[in-house]
């Protein structure tokens, strides 16, 4: 079940924040790395592993995109 998850919802019922919320988890990501020097990619976090292999959840192959400090 957690595999199928609409977080935003669907078709009429669609959440109407569902923009928003995704610019501010972009916005967080870039001030993340912004702010923290030194933290990087690891290097197991490749452009393979973060390919979205589900469209519905948008989930990457790997799994996760692990950072560590540089």
């Amino acid at each position: 079940m957690r595999e199928h998850l609409m977080y935003f919802g669907g078709s009429a019922r669609m959440c109407v924040g569902q923009n928003v919320a995704r610019i501010e988890i972009l916005h967080a990501v870039s001030r993340f790395f912004r702010e923290c020097e030194g933290v990087r990619l690891a290097d197991s976090t490749t452009e393979e592993s973060m390919a979205m292999v589900d469209y519905f959840a948008i989930t990457p192959r790997g799994g996760k995109c692990v950072v560590v400090p540089g």
